[in-house]
């Protein structure tokens, strides 16, 4: 595995979630920068079982109708945050 994943992909803290608490809410003030509200969308590739603690810090960084997308294997693997819109 660790000829493929990135460095930051292995070393992303206890929980794996640190890169994410880091560029999400940067992604949000980059949305915001040129509009009143921030408009556009996020979507970010998760590890098994992240998906729900992902979309809890889109939510929080002001990104609203969170939704997931399953991978074959039925596993949670995309999250996506849509700016502007309601939860």
């Amino acid at each position: 595995m660790t000829k493929w994943e990135p460095r930051e992909a292995l070393l992303a803290g206890p929980d794996g979630l640190d890169a994410y608490r880091a560029f999400v809410p940067e992604c949000a003030r980059h949305l915001c920068r040129y509009a009143e509200q921030m408009t556009g969308a996020l979507a970010v590739e998760v590890g098994e079982g992240q998906a729900g603690a992902v979309g809890e810090l889109m939510r929080e960084a002001g990104f609203g109708a969170i939704e997931t997308r399953r991978d074959l294997a039925g596993i949670e693997r995309v999250v996506i945050g849509r700016a502007g819109e309601a939860t």
